[in-house]
């Protein structure tokens, strides 16, 4: 899919993803990395924060853990309705890409502050 749309951002950050997974770190950096140019927050407020979480998601399966919480607290700064991939207390909290983070202290203040308030009428 990546080499019949070199230009598709979302594919080659799905790339990334598996390249992580995989365990190819170089080229799971750089592919998220060019997904991200392709679609910046700047051409598109909505997809683009999801690229970029998704290479949060990367970098911190990759190992690159201060990359990660960097541009994750980045994302979650970003205004936006919930997505699928945008980082949420829930997903934070159980989806295994975020597993090399949970020992991290910044990784445990970023879910704390995500926690859901009990809100009553």
């Amino acid at each position: 899919m990546v080499a019949e749309r070199p230009d598709d951002a979302k594919a080659l950050i799905i790339l990334a993803e598996i390249d992580a997974r995989l365990g190819r770190k170089a080229e799971a950096i750089r592919e998220g990395e060019d997904a991200s140019k392709l679609l910046p927050v700047s051409k598109d407020a909505f997809d683009g924060p999801d690229v970029l979480a998704r290479l949060a998601g990367v970098l911190a399966q990759v190992g690159e853990t201060s990359r990660a919480l960097d541009l994750l607290e980045q994302v979650l700064k970003m205004p936006g309705a919930p997505s699928l991939t945008r980082p949420c207390y829930g997903r934070l909290k159980l989806d295994e890409v975020w597993d090399p983070l949970r020992r991290e202290p910044r990784f445990e203040k970023i879910l704390s502050s995500l926690v859901p308030r009990n809100t009553k009428p």
